[in-house]
């Protein structure tokens, strides 16, 4: 027969297996009292802040954290049930005094009527670089699509001009024509065209009129 496992080795085995995982966790763990004071944290966290862990358990979250908020953090307490999680974003500075984007899963803990914040902290740096990149590709993209507008736009408008100058010009050429004909009416002038190529001619209305030939008549006349 299997004998019974002994719980006793196996919560010890799991309870390594936990505190193991936690302190070589990627993402940084900071453990606090309500009033900022750190009490825990992982390898990950003095890591990636710089600073060794017992300095680090002399600190208080705002000497990383220069957004934190005691009576903030106090009041979530009240509102918030032991064992529930919040999510946010901030900014964390390092010893050496630069700032990098972070992400908080914060964790509401009460343990024998002590209560702590376990923060789960993950660096978001590569993250807001490339939503940064995409935001500037979407600008330019955009600056680039607006400038092509402008120009279409403005392409469009030249063509209308243009062509608005031509139907001027036309409207003038028809009028100078008609002028023209009248002048010749009035003072009697004709005038005619050959053309070279097809061997036609073409006579000037006021032609015609004196000599009472229609313009077909005078194209065969001037073939023969």
């Amino acid at each position: 027969m299997n004998s019974k496992p002994n719980y006793n080795k196996l919560d010890k085995k799991v309870q390594k297996l936990i505190s193991f995982s936690i302190e070589h966790c990627p993402d940084l763990l900071i453990c606090t009292e309500p009033d900022g004071k750190i009490i825990y944290v992982n390898e990950a966290a003095f890591r990636l802040l710089g600073y060794s862990r017992e300095d680090l358990l002399f600190m208080n979250m705002c000497d990383i954290d220069p957004d934190f908020d005691a009576s903030f953090n106090s009041e979530n307490w009240k509102i918030s049930k032991a064992g529930a999680l919040s999510s946010q974003k901030a900014y964390y500075r390092k010893k050496d005094g630069s700032v990098f984007p972070v992400e908080l899963t914060i964790n509401f803990m009460e343990v024998e009527g002590e209560k702590f914040f376990c923060v789960f902290v993950r660096d978001i740096t590569y993250q807001k670089h490339m939503e940064e990149s995409l935001r500037n590709a979407t600008n330019d993209q955009q600056s680039r699509f607006k400038k092509r507008i402008k120009e279409l736009v403005a392409s469009n408008e030249e063509l209308a001009r243009r062509i608005e100058e031509l139907k001027q010009t036309e409207e003038k050429l028809k009028k100078s024509e008609s002028t023209l004909k009248e002048a010749q009416h009035i003072s009697r002038l004709r005038n005619w065209e050959l053309n070279c190529e097809t061997e036609e001619v073409e006579l000037s209305d006021e032609m015609y009129h004196i000599y009472g030939l229609k313009k077909r008549m005078m194209v065969i006349l001037w073939k023969k």
